[in-house]
């Protein structure tokens, strides 16, 4: 909404001298908030005073207040929170601004990440503040009333909201008054006493009534405010006897209304009544658009002559410029216009709103007006600032009010279509109206936003080549004049040269759309590209350079509050990885804890899902594998069930520690299930379950699919410049070189995982190979001393005790291995321990191996030997 009309929503109306008090209602509004309860509530039809009670209340409040007359509008959950963090900034500048700022981000985080960094940001402002969120009713849309809900249940001490509604809104009222954390007050409560309402016809509406006529009047209301007040209107003209009218005044029922509202009516003069009736249409009036509408030229007279005599209108702004009708009043008022009436008022507002500057309303009266082909024109300019402001809802409202015949004929509205469809997950949809708007594009410089969402929804197809064709074209076409469409598509070709490990590229156009963010004044834009600049500096090898990065983004945003968005979260995850690639393993469980801390709060399962991922990697790391494997099941069904992200790097590092366990039944079974050596064209996001995969080849002793696997791969990532994932790559080819006598190549492969570890310390990727990597350290420590040392010393720290025992080892024995040492110890030869437990006697072979790579010796009779000092073989068999 236009600035100039956004602070309307903001004005606190005027409660007049005259009101009645209202003090047993204002009490319990006091008890609220001295319990402090989290939520008043104040629902009641149309005509109960509700608004009436709130303002009166308010003046004697020593508390900040933030008001926000809520509209239809407001069903958007990005202009909701728009508006509302607007209206907090009312109060004080800056505040929630961080929160506003993840409104800005091309994909805003989850509404409950919203409320909690905003929670965060008004606990950090410390004002003692009410909301008042006036007129809820309008808000229907069942997200956004959940995220209200999220957000009063969570709300600080120093904030209350106070609502009202004319119906029970969907939220968790249940819970509130459970918790006593709720005030509420219904229609049986907002009803006029008798005292009130003698109060009300000898102070507010002056009248010589009867006490009989009160009571009466009363009486038959049911205490119904509205009611009482357009009596008292319809008498106040003085033409009509008031005992008759009272002793005929029918019943209480709600459609007596019409009647008091024609009275009301009738009783004015034919100019006013026709001001009344033309200005119906508007949502908020003031004196340009009224004469607009009225063909005249006094609506500010007029509009003054109403508000002293009390005639249902209430000013929005403290210098008297705009306007709005009491509801009631309003909708009675516009029932009276024919249907002719109706489409010419609602073009004449429409023409107005356009000819200054105000887009929104305009589209509002177009669309009331049935006027098509100017809506279509109107949406098609309100579009392109719409959709980058995150108001997919509304954005998707308009068009969908539209003809299908006139969106499909429209180039610009088909594209905006298609971009809405794609940003509600409705990809089918989104593919239609993209095919439709190659049909009716007339200039190449139109296409710009169309080879966009091509590449966008290339992204969702998981065709990473088409993305970065796509967005390449699509950059060509955007001008220094359109940089959001510039960030944006820079951000779609990051995210398709990452898909396709082309990490030199990504980070080039990160750094320009980074720049492009930082001239635009998106703070937290330009923190998620450093998340995932740090990780794709992290593949190319430069882990200190993406630790840099991340703490800065973290000093840039500032305090506690700041450090509590999503956003940060995100920066918790990449630190926590990369801080256990140095082995830095407490510094590591403390960003992971803040992750899973920042995770619950937001209800964010994809969060959860990453930090749950990262703390089973610790948790192997600290020699709790069962844990870790428990954790990485259940983990990988959830994100396969949630299609969240991808759950092949969790599979991996699932297979990574069973085979670390030697459980080589499950992982022979998962290698020749994926069968990875036989895919044609190797793709980036799968490099973890690659690397697993040819983990699992060497401890299944398949050498040559080893050493053909790991080459293959070794190309890949030397076209591609991950350094990383070479050093993967050089240690197990030397892991594989070692096991078949091939020393020299071992070493050879060592000197090259060395030059790239060293340097940005990646201890972890040598102890999380065990100890047939770290057996052969010492022939090449001269190479790089100090490292090899600390890799080694790093490996006897994790002894948690300076006694040996079976916990010393850095690679526990299976369960099988086991049993074949207890065997060994018992005399059987190979082919008898396979007799024995139904296994091939090459499988023997192998867990021997792997017994005697865990143990560090290299005979049977030295295997037997270690393990009775470790307590592995208490008896002999």
């Amino acid at each position: 909404m236009d600035g100039r009309l956004l602070v309307t929503k903001f004005y606190i109306p005027q409660s007049r001298a005259s009101l009645v008090r209202r003090e047993r209602l204002l009490e319990q509004l006091d008890q609220g908030l001295r319990a402090g309860h989290h939520l008043t509530l104040i629902a009641a039809p149309a005509g109960f005073g509700k608004t009436t009670l709130v303002t009166d209340w308010l003046r004697s409040t020593e508390r900040h207040v933030a008001w926000i007359s809520l509209d239809e509008v407001d069903n958007d959950p990005v202009s909701f929170f728009t508006v509302l963090i607007a209206a907090l900034q009312q109060v004080q500048s800056g505040l929630g601004e961080h929160a506003q700022q993840l409104l800005r981000l091309p994909q805003p985080p989850s509404l409950s990440a919203l409320c909690v960094t905003l929670i965060n940001d008004i606990t950090a402002a410390a004002l003692d503040l009410t909301l008042v969120l006036d007129d809820y009713h309008a808000i229907t849309d069942p997200g956004l009333q959940q995220a209200v809900g999220f957000f009063i249940e969570r709300l600080p001490p120093s904030l209350h909201v106070l609502i009202t509604t004319r119906e029970l809104p969907d939220l968790p009222l249940a819970r509130l008054r459970v918790r006593n954390q709720i005030t509420e007050i219904h229609e049986h409560d907002l009803r006029f006493t008798l005292a009130e309402a003698r109060e009300f016809f000898q102070h507010t509406i002056p009248l010589e009534l009867s006490a009989h006529a009160v009571e009466t009047l009363q009486t038959r209301t049911e205490g119904w405010i509205a009611g009482l007040q357009l009596a008292g209107l319809a008498l106040q003209s003085g033409r009509i006897d008031a005992e008759a009218f009272v002793a005929t005044f029918a019943g209480s029922d709600r459609y007596v209304v019409d009647y008091l509202l024609s009275e009301v009516l009738q009783r004015q003069p034919a100019a006013i009544c026709d001001f009344l009736r033309q200005t119906s249409v508007l949502d908020r009036l003031n004196a340009s658009i009224c004469d607009a509408l009225t063909e005249r030229t006094d609506s500010q007279p007029t509009l003054h002559q109403l508000e002293t005599a009390n005639v249902f209108l209430i000013p929005l702004d403290n210098q008297r410029e705009w306007y709005r009708y009491n509801r009631l009043f309003a909708e009675f008022l516009r029932s009276t216009l024919t249907a002719d009436e109706t489409r010419r008022l609602n073009l004449n507002a429409m023409y107005w709103y356009e000819a200054n500057g105000y887009l929104r309303p305009a589209i509002q009266h177009a669309l009331a007006g049935s006027a098509t082909n100017d809506a279509v024109r109107l949406v098609g300019l309100a579009a392109d600032s719409t959709l980058h402001a995150g108001e997919i809802v509304t954005l998707a409202h308009w068009l969908n009010a539209l003809p299908e015949s006139s969106v499909r004929a429209d180039f610009e509205l088909c594209v905006y279509k298609g971009w809405v469809s794609m940003l509600t997950s409705d990809i089918e949809t989104a593919h239609a109206y993209a095919d439709a708007a190659e049909v009716v594009v007339k200039a190449a410089d139109q296409r710009g936003r169309l080879l966009l969402l091509r590449g966008y929804l290339a992204l969702a197809d998981h065709n990473p080549q088409t993305v970065i064709d796509y967005a390449t074209a699509a950059l060509q076409t955007f001008g220094q004049s359109q940089p959001v469409w510039r960030m944006t598509a820079l951000w779609v070709l990051a995210e398709g040269e990452e898909r396709s490990g082309h990490l030199t590229r990504m980070i080039n156009s990160l750094n320009e759309a980074r720049q492009l963010g930082s001239t635009l004044g998106t703070q937290m834009f330009t923190v998620v590209i450093d998340s995932f600049l740090a990780s794709a500096l992290n593949e190319q090898g430069q882990r200190a350079e993406a630790v840099t990065i991340c703490e800065q983004s973290l000093a840039r945003l500032g305090g506690t509050a700041e450090q509590s968005s999503p956003v940060a979260a995100v920066l918790y995850a990449r630190l926590a990885l990369l801080l256990y690639e140095a082995n830095q393993l407490d510094a590591a469980n403390a960003h992971c804890t803040r992750l899973e801390t920042l995770s619950e709060e937001f209800l964010s399962q994809e969060l959860n899902q990453l930090a749950q991922g990262i703390r089973a990697r610790l948790l192997a790391s600290d020699h709790k594998a069962a844990s870790a494997l428990n954790m990485l099941d259940s983990l990988t069904k959830s994100v396969e069930q949630s299609h969240l992200s991808d759950s092949g790097w969790l599979v991996a590092e699932a297979i990574n520690i069973r085979l670390r366990r030697g459980d080589l039944d499950s992982t022979q079974a998962w290698a020749d299930r994926v069968r990875w050596s036989a895919v044609e064209t190797l793709q980036w996001l799968e490099i973890d379950e690659y690397a697993a995969y040819a983990r699992c080849l060497i401890a299944l002793e398949r050498w040559t699919e080893a050493r053909d696997w790991l080459a293959r791969l070794e190309k890949f990532a030397h076209e591609r410049e991950l350094r990383r994932l070479l050093l993967t790559i050089y240690l197990l080819q030397a892991i594989a070189a070692d096991r078949t006598n091939d020393h020299a190549r071992a070493r050879e492969r060592l000197t090259l995982a060395l030059a790239i570890a060293a340097p940005e310390a990646y201890f972890r990727a040598f102890l999380d190979e065990g100890e047939s990597l770290l057996r052969m350290l010492p022939a090449v420590r001269h190479l790089e001393p100090r490292f090899i040392d600390q890799v080694l010393n790093a490996a006897l720290g994790l002894q948690p005790s300076t006694r040996e025992t079976a916990d010393s080892l850095i690679e526990p024995l299976s369960d099988r291995e086991l049993e074949v040492l207890r065997l060994i110890a018992a005399g059987l030869s190979n082919a008898e321990i396979a007799d024995r437990l139904f296994i091939a006697e090459g499988t023997v072979k192998r867990h021997i191996n792997h017994i005697y790579g865990k143990l560090a010796v290299g005979s049977r009779t030295q295997a037997v030997a270690r393990s009775r000092e470790l307590g592995l073989l208490e008896t002999e068999l």
